[in-house]
């Protein structure tokens, strides 16, 4: 099951922004084995978990929103407007990340080492923080 998962993850890595999630949704409608419950039901309690997660991380600065990705990207496999609807977030990230880019004067393959970066950098200032607010 769990091999499974992650050939389906890699999959959507693979594919081509900015219509992945609506092919995954076309693709797992398509499939034969689509008729059994037990990965659907899978998926969107793993969804919940992950929603629930990001929700409990909230008073964090930026750590919820991977939990959050996670869990839209589980459902959209079950509802085509939530598809559209990541599919179109993905754009427009892609062009924020782009105008940035830009504005620094990186070229085009620096793109994703900037999003892990900025992703990397909100984690670790969460750290801090957290860190800072917990001590005793």
């Amino acid at each position: 099951m769990f091999l499974a998962l992650q050939k389906e993850w890699q999959w959507l890595l693979n594919s081509r922004p900015g219509v992945r999630f609506q092919n995954r949704y076309r693709r797992t409608r398509a499939d034969a084995r689509r008729d059994a419950r037990s990965p659907r039901v899978f998926r969107v309690v793993l969804a919940v978990l992950a929603f629930l997660v990001g929700i409990c991380v909230i008073p964090l600065p930026f750590p919820e929103i991977p939990f959050f990705l996670i869990s839209g990207a589980l459902l959209a496999t079950e509802s085509l407007s939530l598809a559209r609807g990541l599919d179109q977030f993905e754009k427009r990230l892609h062009t924020r990340f782009r105008l940035i880019r830009r504005k620094i004067g990186l070229p085009r393959r620096a793109e994703r080492p900037l999003a892990v970066g900025m992703f990397v950098a909100s984690l670790t200032v969460t750290s801090c923080v957290a860190y800072l607010a917990l001590r005793p």
